[in-house]
């Protein structure tokens, strides 16, 4: 019985087999290439000289009346880059508040004053992008155009402040 109990001490206190466990850990890695996005002015859209009475289209991408320039702004970018306006408006301010309808039009060109498919100014969208990584020129083109019956107003100057957001899209 002495034996039994040695034995069951010898056993109970024995190095026990140690089976290997394994598990495994997950890091992540990121990087962030930053977009080259810079934006400049390049001309205001002025609709010129207007006779009461009579109207006037200044169109993107077309053919500037005589007295007229386009608007234009130029973005120049490494990747697709998103240009909205958050309100277009739909009058010239003048003299005394007083008003009259105007309606905008946009539209990108690869150069300055080039050809463009006109579009509502609130529906840009994104710019594209010819080759990712590489900057490219991308020209915002904005006219509009101010029908006959809404020029026999008050006589002054006009104006309204379109303001774009600009942004690159990653």
């Amino acid at each position: 019985m002495k034996n039994t109990i040695v034995l069951a001490l010898v056993l109970a206190f024995a190095p026990v087999a140690v089976q290997a466990q394994s598990t495994t850990a997950t890091v992540d890695a990121t990087a962030t290439i930053l977009a080259n996005l810079t934006v400049g002015a390049v001309t205001d859209l002025d609709f010129g000289d207007i006779t009461p009475g009579t109207g006037v289209a200044v169109p993107p991408g077309g053919t500037v009346p005589t007295g007229a320039t386009r608007g234009e702004f130029q973005i120049t970018h490494n990747s697709d880059v998103r240009v909205d306006i958050t309100t277009v408006p739909t009058v010239l301010t003048g003299p005394g508040g007083t008003t009259i309808a105007v309606t905008f039009s946009c539209g990108y060109s690869t150069t300055s004053g080039g050809t463009t498919t006109p579009t509502t100014c609130g529906a840009l969208g994104l710019t594209g992008i010819t080759t990712p990584g590489t900057d490219q020129n991308t020209f915002v083109q904005i006219g509009g155009t101010i029908a006959a019956g809404a020029t026999s107003v008050r006589a002054g100057d006009y104006t309204a402040a379109l303001t774009f957001d600009v942004s690159a899209v990653y």
